[in-house]
């Protein structure tokens, strides 16, 4: 598990290990046996003195107070036990236990809190040889019930007081200790108390205090230690509490270090709670998503946290994971990805993350793919070179080793590389391939780390879940054919950014629907019973920013076009063929939506072929029996002042010829369909666009500068990156405008000249025209004077005689 478990903390009042304090005691020259059980008796006879001195004058505190001074004084005194913890064993039997729980039940406060002061002395305990003996007390305690005591003490004394404050922080130490002695005793102390629930009421208060921080430890403890406690947190609302309690830092950091340890303490509890399967459903109607994104977003203290939270909520539960692209937060965490770099259906909106801005993001993956694999090439030579037999060091502690020089992190990096290459994307692998040559790699290096992390996947989740990871790591490495993006779930996300996890569940295009506002919250919400950090009524709990409520949310359209007709191409807007297919309606409601038409549709038949739809099936976009090439539009919506801004995704797959055809005559037998993923952006302002009449091209020198948002800069300067080409009128009274021209141009603009219909193509021959693929001629066997009698023809055919005159 991520979360590691919190450091024993010693308080500021201990002293030093081996010592006594003999303050409040006579000097004692040896304390043996015989000195313990002194001690021990003495206590005894002090405390049934004063239970029988308040048994007889119940109504007269003054004829019981000197008794109770004096039980103070023992009690003192027995504090020369926690300097021989080795006579425990001895004293357990003769009632050292049993005493020590009667104290906590007295009712004066300060003799109970003198009690848990006494306990937390004895137990606390860092000498392994004492170990077996102090863990001979905790027994003893469990069995006289002093769980349920010192819980009990938790509700009783009020920490308005400075003195029950310090009685609280050493009711947490004893808990802490008997935690640390007996691990099993986390699921007892929870199942028979009601230590959860005050734990959780402790950590609801707004001020920062020592006691609040010591109440997350021992939370992050008996979570990290029980997967019960995990459910049974989730089952008293822990995941709301616990959010409560992380959104308060979500933009302002902890003031000190030690409000520092209990934050991390806090996400440690997020962490382990969302273990089991219903706990991650409450976090994700919790608004848990939003908030870890917002946090992000921040990029305060709580940053990295809130990367690792989201980890464990999205791995292995795709609702999570749906959320989490619904909710934009794709862009959040390749801004993290990408160190600060700023600028479908959730599969290809994912994909597109990796082609944009030139397959910037592929260039970073690979950085991080050499770095890693530099740092395990150091850690395999340092062990080649020990004497492996002298260490003792066997195969498993060998790849430990790896796995701590940054292997782990490697083989993730390399299933990223699997999963792109494995997406069907010519210009992804045409990058991917060109990184691996720049780098002296080849893909056989990144098959080898796929393999030894295929070999060694563990089934600590059970062993259908190793079977489908060993299966998923199977197909990438054998490189089989694409697998349709509808079909299955894809986990493409789980790898890539080694704190994140998000397991994407694609879906067909035609399946997403409009939702209503209403069903964007929580589903046990109504619209004025909001989550107690709501800032507003039917806002996210943590969203102050003003404006309309529905603007939060994200929705989904399809809009759906079968059209059978195959239109002619024209290049007249006016009444043309595609006029229509691609409509945007103005909806303040939608911030996402998905468009599917055909190129046929868009006028663009003739690079439509039974190869391209053939293709496009195989990429998902659409069913192998369609009669026509289907085109797929993903649109997000950000909307500002006077404008709306698209940013897109065109998929379709278009037919080309082969380029080592001779003319157009003489064609390839197979045509060559090529896969489009192509981004955009349209800007819609209120506005007309004026051209100016300087248009600053830009000169860029010996590197290539990619245009991107600025973070600080204003709305204007956001959009300086789309072309006066892509910027179109769209009157505030307007309801609609077409886009489809637009999408035309953009699969225009795809068509290239060196389009092959395989990769092993030999094309026609220079001479005869024979196709070299299905049939061989022997042009290449003709004698060179045989050669010198071809005729040539054409405006170049005397070209060759003044170069053979020379």
């Amino acid at each position: 598990m991520d979360a590691a478990a919190p450091h024993k903390r010693k308080r500021p009042d201990e002293p030093a290990a081996g010592e006594v304090d003999l303050s409040a005691a006579d000097a004692v020259e040896v304390l043996d046996l015989r000195a313990g059980k002194r001690l021990l008796l003495a206590f005894e006879r002090r405390l049934r003195d004063n239970l029988e001195a308040r048994m007889k004058y119940p109504d007269d505190p003054a004829r019981f107070a000197d008794s109770e001074i004096a039980l103070h004084a023992e009690a003192d005194r027995l504090r020369l036990l926690a300097g021989a913890p080795e006579l425990f064993p001895d004293l357990v039997p003769i009632g050292l236990a049993s005493s020590l729980a009667s104290l906590l039940t007295h009712d004066n406060a300060d003799l109970a809190a003198a009690a848990a002061s006494l306990l937390a002395d004895l137990t606390d305990s860092d000498d392994p040889s004492d170990l077996a003996a102090v863990q001979a007390l905790a027994d003893a305690l469990v069995e006289a019930n002093a769980l349920d005591l010192l819980v009990h003490n938790l509700s009783r004394f009020s920490e308005a007081d400075p003195d029950e404050a310090e009685a609280v922080h050493n009711t947490l130490a004893v808990l802490e200790n008997l935690l640390d002695l007996r691990p099993h005793l986390a699921d007892k102390v929870c199942d028979g108390t009601k230590l959860l629930r005050w734990l959780l009421s402790r950590l609801k208060a707004r001020e920062f205090d020592a006691n609040k921080q010591y109440a997350s430890e021992i939370l992050a403890i008996l979570l990290q230690s029980s997967p019960a406690n995990q459910k049974r947190l989730g089952q008293i609302n822990g995941v709301d509490a616990l959010l409560q309690a992380v959104a308060m830092y979500k933009s302002r950091d902890p003031k000190t270090s030690d409000e520092e340890e209990m934050l991390e303490n806090l996400f440690d509890c997020l962490c382990c709670v969302l273990m089991p399967l219903e706990n991650k459903e409450r976090f994700v109607k919790a608004e848990g998503v939003e908030l870890m994104i917002i946090i992000m977003k921040q990029k305060k203290l709580a940053y990295s946290s809130a990367i690792r939270t989201l980890d464990f909520a999205m791995t292995r539960f795709p609702p999570a994971c749906e959320r989490f692209v619904d909710v934009l937060g794709l862009k959040t965490a390749f801004a993290a990805f990408m160190g600060g770099i700023t600028k479908g259906s959730r599969r290809m909106r994912l994909l597109g993350k990796f082609v944009e801005n030139e397959c910037e993001k592929i260039d970073r993956l690979m950085e991080f793919y050499t770095r890693y694999s530099d740092r395990v090439k150091e850690e395999t030579e340092r062990l080649d070179s020990l004497d492996l037999e002298d260490l003792e060091m066997d195969d498993d502690e060998r790849y430990n080793r790896k796995l701590e020089a940054g292997l782990y992190t490697l083989q993730l990096i390399a299933l990223i590389l699997g999963h792109i290459w494995h997406s069907g994307n010519s210009q992804m692998r045409a990058r991917v391939e060109l990184l691996l040559r720049q780098n002296k790699l080849t893909k056989q290096d990144v098959k080898e780390i796929l393999e030894e992390y295929h070999d060694n996947i563990g089934d600590l989740d059970g062993p259908e879940e190793k079977e489908r990871a060993q299966a998923r790591a199977k197909e990438i490495i054998a490189q089989r054919k694409a697998t349709p993006l509808h079909t299955t779930p894809d986990t493409m996300m789980y790898y890539c950014y080694p704190h994140l996890a998000v397991s994407l569940a694609a879906h067909p295009a035609a399946s997403l629907r409009r939702r209503s506002p209403s069903s964007s919250s929580a589903p046990w919400r109504t619209r004025t019973a909001a989550a107690p950090w709501r800032t507003r009524t039917a806002a996210a709990p943590w969203r102050t920013r003003t404006g309309r409520s529905d603007d939060d949310d994200d929705f989904f359209t399809v809009d759906l076009d079968n059209y059978a007709a195959d239109w002619p191409e024209s290049d007249d807007d006016s009444d043309s063929p595609w006029e229509g297919a691609l409509v945007y309606r103005r909806d303040a409601a939608v911030h996402h939506l998905e468009y599917a038409t055909t190129l046929e549709r868009l006028g663009l038949g003739d690079l439509s072929s039974h190869d391209s739809r053939a293709r496009a099936a195989a990429m998902g976009l659409g069913a192998q029996a369609q009669a026509q090439t289907p085109v797929l539009i993903s649109l997000d919506v950000t909307r500002r002042r006077g404008r709306l801004r698209l940013d897109g995704i065109v998929r379709t797959v278009i037919t080309l010829g082969c380029f080592r055809s001779l003319t157009l005559i003489l064609q390839c037998a197979e045509p060559a369909p090529e896969g489009i993923f192509a981004n955009f952006s349209l800007l819609l302002t209120e506005d007309p666009v004026e051209e100016p009449d300087v248009i600053d091209l830009g000169t860029i020198y010996e590197e290539d500068i990619a245009k991107g948002a600025s973070l600080t800069g204003t709305l204007e300067e956001d959009d300086q990156d789309v072309d006066w080409d892509d910027r179109l009128h769209f009157p505030a009274a307007d309801k609609e405008i077409d886009i489809s021209k637009h999408i035309r141009d953009i699969i225009h603009l795809e068509i290239t000249m060196d389009a092959v219909c395989s990769p092993s193509c030999k094309g026609l021959c220079l001479s005869c025209g024979a196709n070299l693929n299905t049939s061989s001629c022997s042009c290449s066997k003709d004698k060179p004077q045989e050669r010198k009698n071809v005729k040539r023809q054409g405006p170049l055919r005397d070209l060759l005689k003044p170069i053979q005159k020379r």
